[in-house]
């Protein structure tokens, strides 16, 4: 079994501090109820300790198009308790202004109708991205894991890597079961184009295991020191000749592939993206006769 927010919208769940167990991810989408009209790791994980490099930019000018609401709450990474004072960005949209956190939580503007995102940036935990689709509908209910950079460190560590790293991007990918905290074992995940170090797939237990070449029940993966840009993450049946089916949980825009998402990687950033997988057996083959 995943910690609890591993389940939820968007983010990552478990206790404080630095531990080479505490799970790494913990999103949640937005809630059911998302139909107000209009419209989820020793460092300090922000680049260079600074303001995100997506903030407002108070010289460019304001963003013009349709917006809708994205409402949340940011969350400590594996704890789940929420977290006040992060700011959070319209990614790539220095003409809508950032929010802060309080202690109900967000409401940040976003594009309308458009391949777009949200980020997180605060003092002490891993900066993130999760990149989202949006409609004419706001969105309520986001829930969005962080982790302690120093958490962060131990995996990126896992990878021969530092942490963090301000000219490059983390990504962290999860699969669960359908409807539930259970992850899919045996599954590979690969990004295209390639760049940086990774997969780094986890134990049962949330722990980063370098020897490992396919996804646990815990069902997390992190690739690290990647080209900003945006990459297609994919997952596929391992050492099974199952058939796998896969859509998005969380994070992500659509894809042309099977079982894939396109995902932009940012600098400073962990994008964060989940997917709901089952896996049906082999067929047997038909009768003889």
């Amino acid at each position: 079994m995943k910690s609890a927010a591993f389940v939820v919208v968007l983010g990552s769940l478990g206790c404080g501090g630095s531990s080479s167990t505490t799970p790494p991810l913990a999103d949640a989408g937005p809630a059911a109820d998302s139909s107000v009209p209009v419209d989820a790791g020793a460092a300090d994980a922000t680049p260079a300790d600074a303001t995100p490099s997506d903030a407002t930019d108070e010289s460019a000018p304001p963003f013009t198009g349709a917006t809708i609401h994205v409402r949340g709450t940011a969350v400590e990474s594996p704890s789940g308790t929420p977290i006040e004072g992060v700011t959070i960005c319209a990614y790539a949209q220095p003409g809508i202004p950032c929010v802060t956190t309080t202690s109900t939580g967000f409401d940040l503007l976003v594009p309308a109708s458009s391949e777009t995102g949200v980020t997180l940036a605060i003092s002490g935990r891993e900066s993130v991205l999760v990149p989202i689709v949006t409609s004419t509908e706001d969105q309520n209910g986001w829930e969005i894991g962080m982790t302690a950079a120093a958490d962060m460190s131990v995996f990126m560590s896992a990878l021969g890597l530092g942490f963090p790293e301000p000219s490059a991007g983390i990504l962290g990918a999860d699969v669960s079961v359908p409807g539930e905290m259970l992850g899919l074992a045996g599954l590979v995940d690969t990004i295209s184009p390639r760049s940086g170090s990774g997969p780094l797939y986890l134990t049962s237990t949330g722990a980063p295991d370098s020897t490992a070449t396919s996804t646990s029940t815990y069902s997390a993966t992190f690739f690290g020191n990647l080209t900003p840009g945006e990459v297609v993450v994919t997952f596929a049946p391992g050492a099974s000749s199952g058939t796998l089916t896969c859509q998005l949980n969380f994070g992500g825009w659509s894809s042309a592939l099977p079982n894939s998402a396109r995902i932009p990687i940012a600098a400073g950033f962990d994008t964060h993206v989940g997917f709901a997988c089952t896996e049906a057996a082999a067929d047997a083959g038909a009768d003889g006769g």
